[in-house]
């Protein structure tokens, strides 16, 4: 024995079900009309599928961190193109970066003349150049900065400047592979 439901019931529940699609649709349209798009796809400059991106050159004074800014680039760029990061035997185009400095100053400081935060500032130039040593896309100057907290303690401090200069290369990467896919 099926039980039937009264017609105000099934209208009712039509009438909620195309609601929520209605909603559904407004918000994939709300989405898709702001700008945002899956990654992954973006092209770089003059065509080029294939790079080799040389370890970063580090005229800041601080010691490794041209392999951070070179990996967080790496990586971005591998989720955000379709391009292959490969050797330079392989390469179609070869990206350049240096590191033009980092500073690092005192923000706020407490009545007994701590330091309570500190900034680090980090500028950096990128450029690409084709198979045949032609400069395709060049930036210089691009630059990001990070407030952190200090501390007391000389070995947590260092690990708070570290962790903020992470932060630094993965913006700074996000940045310039935006800016390299959005010039063409």
């Amino acid at each position: 024995m099926t039980r039937d439901l009264p017609q105000s019931s099934l209208a009712e529940k039509k009438e909620r079900g195309a609601v929520w699609h209605l909603i559904w649709l407004l918000c994939l349209v709300m989405v898709g009309g702001c700008g945002y798009h899956i990654q992954g796809n973006a092209s770089l400059p003059a065509g080029i599928k294939a790079v080799h991106v040389t370890l970063f050159e580090n005229r800041s004074g601080e010691s490794g961190v041209e392999n951070t800014f070179t990996n967080a680039f790496i990586k971005e760029l591998l989720m955000k193109t379709d391009v292959q990061v490969t050797d330079e035997a392989h390469a179609r185009g070869f990206i350049i970066g240096t590191i033009r400095s980092i500073s690092v100053g005192n923000l706020t400081r407490s009545s007994e003349n701590a330091v309570l935060q500190g900034q680090i500032r980090a500028t950096m130039d990128l450029s690409m150049a084709d198979d045949k040593g032609n400069v395709v896309w060049e930036v210089k100057g691009y630059s990001d900065h990070k407030v952190y907290t200090a501390s007391s303690s000389n070995a947590t401090d260092e690990s708070a400047k570290q962790e903020a200069v992470e932060e630094i290369a993965g913006r700074l990467s996000e940045k310039l592979v935006s800016a390299m896919g959005d010039q063409w």
